[in-house]
């Protein structure tokens, strides 16, 4: 299904995506939001991995809409190693903060990102990262076929429309057990799992960060939200709802999932985490978002739940065996 042809309002209201609501101390004391997409339109020229330059305009545009700029300091965009999708973090990170121009004329995504850190500022107030960088690269958020009938009958569900539906449903079974160049149905959800898992750790120590930082002079501006944006691929975020949504909803609600989109996600796709530190709680809560607004019921989905740690961790050890 495309939205090539579709405003940037109306791809927004099929989507539905939220932006994450505003922080009370009443509710939260700290606050990280995991922002997970498809990466934007790719180019399609032989040897390159990166975005057209209309793709680049879109998804700035989307991601204006979708995120905008809060001033928050605590943000990082991450991509796969293949480049169009850290390019598409990076644009999501930035959005309405981009010159126009420079969108429209940087020549490889290392000159993006250059210029996303050149404008940064880093923990002294100066303008220029000394070290480090705003974007990085995952891993996890990357996807590997070796070769062989498993690549060909990948290929074979994308021309058919049927991605997701083979990734769901076959792809697991056709890989061997000593297969580790393969990644299918159960590695690529334990791969994002993993993300999630390791920000859940990270929220506890962000807090205890945000309690030390508001006891001091100035604390106030130092803010109780970290997020994230981050970028992947067609098959690898929606193999992780696939198994998210059979363990806390139950397989006919899995199969409903796959049959609304089964050719997986669009370009910009995606879902939202959101990882929330409340005083008295053994454990952050975490609470998993994605909508899509189909022409029909059927072509519509939508998962909006409280997810205990506890189902993270198993579709990480299943994954991972």
């Amino acid at each position: 299904m495309s939205t090539e042809n579709l405003s940037h309002d109306e791809k927004a209201a099929k989507f539905s995506f939220e932006k994450p609501e505003a922080n009370k101390e009443s509710e939260f004391s700290s606050k990280v939001v995991l922002n997970f997409f498809r990466h934007g339109e790719k180019n399609p020229a032989p040897g390159t991995d990166e975005l057209t330059k209309d793709g680049r305009k879109k998804a700035v545009a989307e991601f204006a809409a979708r995120f905008g700029q809060d001033g928050n300091p605590h943000k990082m965009a991450f991509g796969s190693w293949i480049k169009r999708s850290e390019e598409t973090a990076a644009l999501a990170l930035e959005n309405t903060n981009l010159d126009s121009e420079l969108v429209d004329s940087y020549g490889s995504v290392q000159e993006l990102t250059d210029a996303i850190d050149a404008e940064a500022t880093d923990a002294s107030g100066e303008k220029g990262l000394a070290f480090g960088s705003k974007t990085g690269v995952r891993e996890n958020l990357g996807f590997k076929f070796k070769k062989g009938p498993v690549m060909d009958a990948a290929y074979a569900a994308i021309k058919d429309n049927n991605y997701l539906g083979w990734l769901a449903h076959e792809a697991d079974t056709m890989i061997p057990a000593d297969d580790t160049e393969t990644w299918g149905l159960n590695r690529q959800a334990a791969n994002i799992a993993d993300e999630i898992g390791k920000y859940v750790k990270v929220a506890g120590n962000f807090d205890r960060l945000v309690a030390k930082k508001t006891q001091e002079e100035g604390g106030e501006d130092f803010g109780n939200t970290l997020e994230r944006f981050m970028g992947s691929h067609s098959g690898v975020l929606e193999s992780f709802l696939v198994k998210l949504i059979q363990k806390t909803k139950g397989e006919a609600e899995k199969e409903k999932f796959v049959n609304a989109l089964p050719e997986a996600f669009d370009f910009l796709e995606g879902f939202t985490v959101e990882i929330e530190n409340k005083a008295g709680q053994t454990e952050p809560q975490v609470r998993i978002k994605y909508e899509r607004k189909g022409d029909t019921e059927e072509k519509s989905f939508k998962y909006d739940e409280m997810v205990p740690v506890s189902v993270i961790q198993e579709i990480i050890s299943e994954g991972k065996k």
